[in-house]
C-alpha cells in the first residue's frame, strides 16, 4: 500500500495544480502556491498520457497538417568511474495514428553482452471514439519466456482537455485475475473549474475503496476560494479519519492576500486553524512574496518561512528565494534558491536548485534542456554537484527524437465500437460480433512480431486461440472495402 499512497499523493499535487491553473485572473497567482519542488515530482512521476499543459490540461495533439511528433526516445545512464552518461541503454519507439493519436509505444533495453537492442515491454492505445478523448491502455512485459499483462488503464476526457477518469487494473498472474489498482475521478464547473477529485485503492476484498476526496469552491470572481481535503476513508465508522482545509482571501482588488490553512478537530467538531501565510502580488497577479506562521503551543503567531519570487516581461519566474526563520537568533536565514533561464520562445533551457552553505550559493541540481531549429524538445539532462562544484552524480539524460507526419481527420484508425470481441483476454474460445455490412471476408491472426499465423474466410462469430501460446495477437478482419484490426490477449 506504500505504493498506492505515494500515487495518492502525486496525484493530489497533480489535481491541486491543474485546479490552481485553471482559474480566470488569477493563474499565475495561485500556481505560485504549489512549490517547484513539488511540480518537479510531478513531471517525473506522472504517467506520459496524463501530463499536464501549464493550463493543467491534457496535452494532446489537435494539429493538421505536416507536424512532427515524438517517435523515439533514448535514456543515459551516469557512469560513477569515468563521471560520464553511458552510451544510452533503454530507448522507446512510439507510433501514432494517421490522425496523431498514440497506438504504440515498444520499450527497448540494450543487450550488456551484444551490445543489441530487445524488446521487453509494449503499450498499446485503443480509442473509444474518433476525438480521442476516450482510450484504453495495454501494458505488456517480456519475462524472458512470454509475454506477461500488466495493466490495464481506461482515461476519458472532457471537451476542455481536462481529465475526468483515470482507472487502472493490474493482472494477476497467480489468479488470472484483473485487480483495481488506481482509480481517480475529477468533476468541473461550467467555467472547466474542478470541483471535487476522488481516488480509489483496492479494498480487501479487490473492489474500489475510496481513499481520498478532495472538493474545490469558489468565489462570485470564479477565484478559488477554499480547497478542502480527506484522507483515510474508515469502513467502519463510515466518515473520514482526517481532514484539512485551505482558505484563500482577497482584497477589493481581487487580489490574494492571504492563505489560512486549518486541520479538523474529531473532537470537539471544529476547524482548527494552524498555519497562515500573507502573499503580496505584482500587477500581473505573479506572488511575488509569501511570509508563512504558525501558532505555537501559546497560541500566538511565529515566523515559519518566507518566499521571495522575480519574474521576467512573460510573466515567467527566473529567481525564487526561500528563507527560515531562526528563533535563537530572532532572524531570517537564507536557505534555498531557484533560477530559471528561458529561450526566446519562452521554453525552460535551465533550472537549478542552490543551497545556502557558508555565507555563499552552492549549486546542488542542474536541469538542462535543449530545444531543435523546430522548437521541439530535443534534450534533458539533470545532473547534481559536491561541495567543490564537481559532479557528483547524473540523474536522468534523455535525446528525443521526431518525424515529420502528415496528420489528417481520417478516423479508420480509432477503434470502430460497433465491433465486440469477448471475452478478451481469453483462454480459448472468443465470440467476435462485427457489423452487418460487413461480409465475405478473411480473417488473419498475427504475433507482435508481424509473423501471421492463421489465416481463413470469416464464415460465423467464433474464433479458436486455444492452439496459440499465451500472449498477445492481433486479429485482422478485411474484406475489399473496410479493414478492421483488434487486439486479443491470450492467456
Amino acid at each position: 500500500m506504500k505504493t498506492l499512497s505515494f500515487t495518492f499523493s502525486i496525484i493530489l499535487f497533480i489535481s491541486f495544480f491543474s485546479t490552481l491553473n485553471a482559474q480566470n485572473g488569477t493563474s499565475n497567482t495561485l500556481e505560485a502556491l504549489i512549490s517547484t519542488e513539488n511540480l518537479a515530482i510531478i513531471n517525473k512521476h506522472t504517467p506520459p498520457h496524463l501530463q499536464i499543459s501549464n493550463t493543467g490540461q491534457i496535452v494532446q495533439n489537435t494539429a493538421r497538417g505536416s507536424t512532427y511528433l515524438l517517435d523515439s526516445i533514448h535514456e543515459f545512464d551516469w557512469n560513477d568511474l569515468n563521471s560520464n552518461w553511458e552510451m544510452f541503454l533503454r530507448q522507446k519507439m512510439i507510433t501514432y495514428s494517421p490522425e496523431g493519436y498514440l497506438l504504440e509505444q515498444e520499450r527497448q533495453i540494450r543487450n550488456s553482452v551484444t551490445g543489441i537492442f530487445e524488446t521487453i515491454g509494449y503499450t498499446y492505445y485503443t480509442y473509444n471514439n474518433a476525438d480521442g478523448s476516450s482510450y484504453q491502455e495495454l501494458n505488456l512485459n517480456w519475462n524472458g519466456v512470454a509475454w506477461d499483462t500488466l495493466s490495464i488503464i481506461n482515461v476519458e476526457i472532457n471537451n476542455a482537455d481536462y481529465l475526468t477518469l483515470y482507472e487502472a487494473y493490474l493482472y494477476d498472474l497467480t489468479t488470472s485475475e484483473w485487480i483495481p489498482g488506481l482509480k481517480i475521478e475529477h468533476t468541473y464547473n461550467n467555467l472547466d473549474q474542478m470541483t471535487s477529485h476522488k481516488q480509489y485503492g483496492t479494498s480487501p476484498t479487490n473492489t474500489w475503496l475510496i481513499g481520498y476526496f478532495g472538493s474545490y469552491t469558489y468565489n462570485s470572481n470564479s477565484q478559488l476560494e477554499s480547497f478542502t481535503a480527506h484522507y483515510d476513508w474508515n469502513v467502519t465508522t463510515n466518515r473520514w479519519e482526517y481532514m484539512d482545509r485551505d482558505s484563500f482571501f482577497f482584497d477589493t482588488n481581487n487580489d490574494l492576500t492571504l492563505k489560512k490553512n486549518y486541520d479538523w478537530d474529531e473532537i470537539n467538531l471544529v476547524w482548527i486553524l494552524e498555519f497562515q501565510t500573507f502573499i503580496t502580488v505584482d500587477a500581473n497577479d505573479n506572488i511575488i512574496h509569501e511570509n508563512a506562521q504558525a501558532l505555537d503551543d501559546n497560541q500566538i503567531w511565529v515566523n515559519v518561512g518566507k518566499v521571495a519570487r522575480i519574474f521576467n516581461a512573460s510573466n515567467q519566474e527566473t529567481r525564487l528565494v526561500r528563507e527560515r526563520w531562526d528563533p535563537s537568533s530572532s532572524q531570517w536565514l537564507l536557505a534555498s534558491k531557484i533560477e530559471h533561464t528561458y529561450n526566446n520562445n519562452g521554453d525552460e533551457t535551465l533550472f537549478e536548485i542552490f543551497s545556502r552553505e557558508n555565507g555563499a550559493w552552492e549549486s546542488d541540481i542542474q536541469n538542462i534542456t535543449i530545444y531543435d531549429v523546430n522548437g521541439q524538445l530535443s534534450q534533458m539532462e539533470s545532473v547534481s554537484y559536491d561541495s567543490n562544484g564537481n559532479v557528483l552524480s547524473g540523474y536522468y539524460a534523455i535525446d528525443y527524437f521526431y518525424s515529420l507526419h502528415t496528420v489528417t481527420t481520417n478516423t479508420q484508425t480509432i477503434q470502430d465500437q460497433s465491433i465486440k470481441v469477448y471475452p478478451n483476454p481469453t483462454t480459448g474460445i472468443v465470440q467476435v460480433d462485427l457489423p452487418l455490412d460487413f461480409s465475405q471476408g478473411q480473417v488473419m491472426i498475427f504475433d507482435m512480431q508481424g509473423k501471421l499465423l492463421k489465416s481463413e474466410s470469416y464464415q460465423n462469430n467464433t474464433i479458436d486461440f486455444s492452439i496459440f501460446n499465451n500472449g498477445l495477437y492481433l486479429l485482422q478482419f478485411i474484406n475489399e472495402e473496410k479493414r478492421y484490426t483488434l487486439k486479443i490477449i491470450k492467456n
